[in-house]
């Protein structure tokens, strides 16, 4: 990878998730997850094939189903380098967002971001997900 280059960050992750609910009130609960994950890039040669990650977020979920989510994912890629991406979702929205906000080594200045449409495969405290995701990563 090199300076200006943009890298398609299209692809499937899949994810273990931890959660804690905590209820506000009767049919309002916030939750706290932390995650991890492995991206397969649709490119299995992609420099980003097999990026490993690590999430916290929160959920506030009101009682009629509707919430609001966000949080941070560092990525480390196979050679080490990481970047840290910010992630938001709504009930509103029809899939979530992301963007790149900071990294180190190869990822020092990269900008980027893109859509991620998740399914629950199991839901509880200990849960599993995956996300499809599209999107690029520009660097500096």
């Amino acid at each position: 990878m090199q300076a200006g280059q943009k890298v398609s960050f299209d692809g499937t992750q899949y994810y273990t998730v931890n959660s804690d609910s905590i209820q506000l009130e009767d049919g309002h609960s916030y939750i706290l997850v932390k995650a991890w994950a492995i991206h397969a890039a649709r490119d299995v040669t992609a420099p980003v094939h097999l990026t490993r990650l690590e999430c916290v977020g929160a959920f506030d979920v009101r009682r009629d189903n509707s919430f609001e989510a966000s949080g941070y994912c560092n990525h480390w890629d196979r050679d080490g380098h990481k970047w840290v991406g910010h992630w938001w979702n709504n009930s509103k929205m029809d899939a979530a967002r992301y963007e790149v906000f900071t990294g180190d080594g190869k990822y020092a200045g990269a900008t980027g971001g893109g859509t991620s449409k998740c399914n629950w495969l199991k839901t509880g405290a200990v849960g599993s997900l995956v996300c499809e995701l599209t999107g690029t990563i520009e660097l500096k």
